[in-house]
């Protein structure tokens, strides 16, 4: 067994793969190269890891980098069930991450958990960041964290009062740019918007969503045992709080992956579920009041992945069937005069995460979503078209963060890896799968194979 090998075989195979994805969308040709193989046997990849590992333990990693190229399908057996779910990028080398139910703050070389967390994220201007704690949601000034620790919070949102709040169920989890909005969502106990400390509880909404819908909802008139119809008879929106929803309704919330998004300035939620089969639900968020605004009809057939543009005019709607998917890009001052037509930025992939870059690095004048699938990722422009980038990065990516003080994307995916990239610098040929793929700059192991998370 001859180490070199890894290297040979595994860029050869990646520069058949990026030639035959030219070939396919550039040239609209058909190709038989198979996209996903990787010959390299699993003894060949356990020797390479062992030679990670070791230099990790040297202090060598950067050796390890430029010695093997990193690869996906010869680790399966190493991965575990784990995986990663979310990620904020805090600097070049720092962030936060969450691994299974723990969360995990990244600083150089040195990794260690945040007692308590469950959740996290970051707000579009990278100036606040929010933390699901078994207290409730911590909020934080990101400029006053000193290097090497999170600070202090700058205040507490305590949970809702009589409701049974299991912090590890967050699926996701958002903060405007002000700091002092919050949305959440959670299959457990629904989706939430928090504004100050007062709470708002958007789902379950009874008739909503699923096969009863339009059953017994007569007897939802405002007032009804404290549930109120806030919409109308054509887009009906049932609050009321969470105690008299749970009495009057009880059982399961009835919620399945459940997850929600504001927008930047705090104007605009949306939300959804996969049972939600008619889509994605947008609201207007005013001082006094939530108001729904419309909604995004599922072009695919579940609601899976919600974003707002980083100017708040427009908001990123993907839905799915199985792995694939299409995310369409919809106007929000359209949606509010009723219209539901928007351009098809992705119609391929079920997206598990999706960020935002600037178009002007490539040439555009729109912003380019990069959105992770099952395995492989697409870089489109908002209006759709041709791809600026795919890159095949091995399982699903569950989670993407942008910074662009540092200009660096952390991707965090489902096999147990974390994946900094440089998103404006394609990868040497070889190196990476795509078309036009990125450089990965490092990438972070948290495998049940390994003792502790290796750097490479």
């Amino acid at each position: 067994m001859d180490l070199d090998d890894w290297n040979r075989i595994g860029c050869a195979k990646a520069q058949r793969v990026c030639a035959a994805l030219e070939a396919i969308i550039d040239h609209g040709e058909d190709v038989d190269e198979d996209l996903l193989e990787d010959e390299r046997s699993e003894e060949l990849a356990d020797a390479v890891l062992d030679e990670v590992v070791a230099l990790n333990q040297a202090g060598q990693w950067q050796q390890a980098r430029s010695r093997f190229t990193p690869a996906h399908r010869p680790f399966d057996s190493h991965m575990g069930d784990l995986g990663l779910h979310a990620v904020v990028l805090l600097g070049p080398e720092r962030m936060l991450v969450r691994l299974g139910d723990e969360v995990l703050h990244i600083d150089g070389e040195q990794v260690v958990a945040v007692e308590g967390a469950s959740m996290f994220a970051i707000s579009r201007n990278r100036r606040w960041l929010v933390i699901a704690a078994v207290e409730g949601l911590t909020v934080h000034h990101v400029p006053d964290m000193p290097a090497g620790m999170l600070a202090s919070p700058q205040r507490l949102i305590p949970w809702p009062e009589g409701v049974d709040v299991d912090p590890a169920s967050v699926r996701t989890l958002d903060i405007v740019d002000d700091g002092l909005s919050v949305a959440l969502a959670s299959d457990e106990f629904g989706i939430w918007f928090a504004s100050g400390d007062a709470w708002t509880v958007l789902a379950p909404r009874p008739g909503v969503g699923d096969d009863n819908t339009g059953d017994g909802d007569e007897d939802l008139a405002e007032g009804a045992d404290g549930v109120q119809n806030l919409g109308t008879d054509a887009c009906p929106v049932y609050i009321g709080s969470y105690a008299q929803l749970k009495s009057r309704f009880g059982g399961p919330l009835g919620l399945d992956m459940a997850h929600a998004a504001l927008s930047p300035d705090g104007r605009f939620i949306a939300y959804g579920w996969q049972d939600a089969i008619s889509g994605h639900y947008v609201d207007r968020v005013t001082e006094n009041s939530i108001e729904p605004l419309g909604r995004i009809e599922a072009r695919s057939d579940y609601p899976y992945c919600v974003r707002f543009t980083d100017d708040s005019q427009k908001v990123l709607s993907n839905s799915r069937y199985g792995v694939s998917g299409i995310t369409v890009c919809v106007d929000l001052a359209s949606l509010a005069d009723g219209l539901n037509e928007a351009p098809h930025t992705d119609e391929y992939l079920r997206a598990y995460g999706v960020t935002l870059l600037p178009g002007t690095h490539f040439g555009l004048e729109e912003p380019v979503a990069w959105i992770g699938g099952a395995g492989w990722s697409h870089a489109s422009p908002l209006s759709g078209g041709k791809p600026v980038f795919t890159h095949f990065l091995g399982s699903a990516l569950r989670a993407f963060d942008f910074d662009p003080v540092c200009g660096r994307v952390a991707v965090a995916s489902a096999s147990g890896v974390l994946h900094v990239l440089d998103p404006f610098c394609e990868a040497e040929n070889g190196q990476e799968r795509g078309y036009h793929p990125r450089r990965e700059l490092f990438r972070w192991l948290f495998w049940k194979a390994l003792d502790k998370p290796v750097r490479w």
